[in-house]
């Protein structure tokens, strides 16, 4: 009996494993508010896990207060800053370009120069992020290769987390190259039931992203980078293969049907928070008219 005791004993504390926090970085000081809302809960439920979090970000929490002990947020250039770079000019000229897809893509760009100095130029960024060691670090698909040579320079693994359906030009850095027959690039709304008109703008698209990735943002960003981080930095290219691992926000119920490699895992829906009861609305009697509650259900927030 005593023997089987000490072996019950034995057999529960060879179960207990040592766990560690880690040093976590978010990297995505070039996002949009609405953007952010999908990075914020995944980086606040690993600081409440007890990971030290490094936030960095283009708009401050709202209940800054309210974050764990770990938090540590930093708004390097505020979002009216981004005025220039995004939403230049009348909105509804903007809305119209949107719609003309091939205008749209020929005027696309992944690299926003002002706001990466302004980024590598502010002294908390540079004391927070630069002056630190960490042990991995996420940032967004969109806007922030100027930023990624501080990956190889800190020798940091790191991640990237798209917002939407994993487009192409990040797909191909894992070695895969999506079909273009029937995954549509993210931009241009198609389904997998394209024309063949369809078809070929889809894989046009493709080619022209990649071109302008391969021979305007890679090199305008090695140049920045470079110069904040030293010249015998590698170039993008090499240090986007180098990614760990791709998480995207989709799943096939809200998107599309598509093949991906192993380290490209769909997480859609993460983000969301537990449902709570609308509150009641009630017309003012003073208004004289009827009071309406209008609700907009979105699965695709791209272009909203």
């Amino acid at each position: 009996m005593e023997k089987f005791v000490l072996i019950v004993v034995l057999f529960y504390f060879l179960q207990i494993s040592v766990v560690s926090s880690g040093r976590v970085l978010f990297l995505v000081p070039i996002t949009s508010k609405s953007e952010l809302n999908v990075f914020r809960p995944f980086a606040i439920a690993l600081a409440e896990k007890g990971h030290h979090v490094t936030f960095v970000a283009s708009v401050a929490s709202s209940n800054a207060t309210a974050m764990p002990p770990t938090w540590e947020e930093i708004v390097p250039i505020q979002i009216q800053v981004t005025d220039e770079d995004f939403a230049t000019g009348d909105l509804v000229e903007k809305r119209k370009i949107l719609k003309n897809k091939f205008q749209f893509l020929l005027s696309f760009d992944f690299n926003f120069p002002l706001l990466c100095h302004q980024i590598y130029q502010n002294r908390e960024f540079q004391d927070k992020v630069l002056g630190q060691e960490f042990d991995v670090a996420i940032t967004s698909v969109f806007a922030h290769t100027c930023l990624e040579g501080i990956f190889h320079k800190k020798n940091i693994p790191f991640i990237y987390y798209s917002s939407c359906a994993v487009p192409q030009w990040i797909s191909r850095l894992t070695g895969f190259n999506q079909p273009v027959s029937y995954v549509p690039i993210p931009l241009l709304q198609y389904t997998d039931k394209m024309s063949f008109s369809e078809r070929v703008t889809n894989a046009v698209s493709v080619w022209w992203l990649n071109v302008v990735m391969d021979w305007k943002t890679k090199p305008s960003s090695e140049l920045i980078y470079r110069e904040y981080l030293g010249e015998n930095m590698p170039g993008l290219g090499e240090i986007q293969s180098s990614a760990s691992l791709v998480l995207s926000n989709s799943h096939y119920a809200l998107t599309l049907p598509r093949p991906l490699p192993p380290d490209i895992i769909e997480i859609g829906g993460l983000h969301c928070r537990p449902g709570e009861k609308l509150s009641k609305v009630r017309p003012k009697k003073s208004e004289g008219l009827r009071s309406f509650l209008i609700i907009i259900f979105c699965l695709n927030y791209e272009f909203l």
